[in-house]
């Protein structure tokens, strides 16, 4: 169970992260003044909606799977020790 929360927390995280900057460099396309550059903004910049869906729900879920893989860590571990 450790394993598969590791892997499943790993393998999300690393989820969050791609897909964050493929959307932050998608919305480039859609630029009204292409002459600028555009790259990818730090996650605190982000207002609304924005911060919503790129950060704020996928980071509550991957700090939910965090979470109980420590949990699932800790608990396993206590238990090791009482026997």
């Amino acid at each position: 169970m450790r394993l598969f929360l590791l892997l499943l927390a790993l393998l999300c995280t690393a989820l969050w992260v791609v897909a964050y900057v493929y959307l932050s460099l998608l919305a480039c396309a859609f630029v009204i003044n292409p002459s600028n550059s555009c790259g990818v903004d730090m996650p605190w910049v982000h207002r609304g909606e924005d911060l919503a869906i790129l950060v704020i729900v996928p980071g509550a879920i991957v700090a939910l799977i965090w979470a109980l893989f420590f949990y699932v860590r800790h608990r396993d571990t206590k238990r090791a020790r009482e026997k």
